[in-house]
């Protein structure tokens, strides 16, 4: 599961531990901030934040408005005085999601959440910790399953992730609304500072793949896996690449795996 959380500047408060963000849109004085999200975000799971939550609802407590979202074992969202969140599809169409009173909600998978977030470029990407931030944007990718069938027998793998190509990829923070791509390439995100919101795409291609740099800010660098030799990528250029060549992007190293190797 890829988590991807950017902020804006503002004076609410957002924080993020492990696998829960708590949101808080109002200049609250930090006395309130942290009284009101510790026990939130210290809780040993989203479930137990939630049961908090509603314990200070069942005594009366006076909160401000603040919204919790979960990310385990599926992705809910608790609203306090927040009664509507925007959820983005993959394609890019919003609509509104309605928070049940006192109770969490689901979010459907491969969706993006914002709130009080106009700024199509929003900020910074906060990892763990609290920050002081007018709105978010926060997207949750679940891979699909790693069982092989037709082209999808190949793969990019990086850390402990393996995903499969597919039809393509788009890769970057936030690779999605991308008109060029949209409904033909599977935006898959790396939260990596380093890595341009759009930095790049693979693509299937007789047998193998090709990677393309989309204008990244830090460019793509492809390690051929025989020879070790590096290939700084011209922006817009298709560059093949085979089983265990390495994609160098920002702090983040994919390596290929599956297809064929050209004669």
């Amino acid at each position: 599961m890829d988590v991807l959380l950017e902020t804006s500047p503002g004076t609410g408060w957002i924080g993020r531990e492990n696998d829960r963000v708590v949101y808080l849109p109002n200049a609250e004085t930090v006395e309130v901030a942290h009284d009101v999200m510790e026990p939130l975000l210290v809780a040993r799971t989203c479930d137990e934040a939630f049961a908090v939550l509603k314990e200070w609802l069942a005594d009366g407590l006076s909160l401000p408005e603040l919204l919790v979202i979960g990310f385990e074992p599926q992705t809910r969202a608790f609203g306090v005085g927040v009664s509507t969140v925007e959820a983005v599809a993959e394609s890019g169409v919003s609509q509104p999601l309605r928070l049940k009173t006192g109770e969490p909600t689901a979010v459907d998978e491969g969706r993006a959440l914002t709130l009080n977030d106009e700024d199509e470029r929003a900020s910074g990407m906060l990892v763990e910790g609290v920050v002081r931030a007018g709105g978010f944007r926060l997207h949750i990718h679940r891979p699909t399953s790693d069982e092989p069938h037709g082209e999808a027998s190949l793969r990019l793998e990086l850390a402990n992730t393996s995903v499969e190509l597919g039809a393509g990829l788009v890769l970057g923070r936030w690779p999605y609304r991308d008109e060029s791509t949209a409904g033909e390439l599977e935006p898959f995100v790396i939260s990596d500072p380093a890595v341009s919101r759009l930095h790049a795409e693979v693509r299937p291609h007789e047998g193998s793949a090709v990677v393309v740099d989309r204008d990244s800010h830090n460019g793509t660098v492809v390690e051929a896996a025989e020879s070790g030799r590096q290939f700084r990528l011209e922006p817009g250029v298709a560059f093949p690449v085979s089983d265990g060549d390495r994609i160098l992007m920002g702090d983040t190293t994919m390596t290929v795996r599956g297809g064929s190797r050209p004669d």
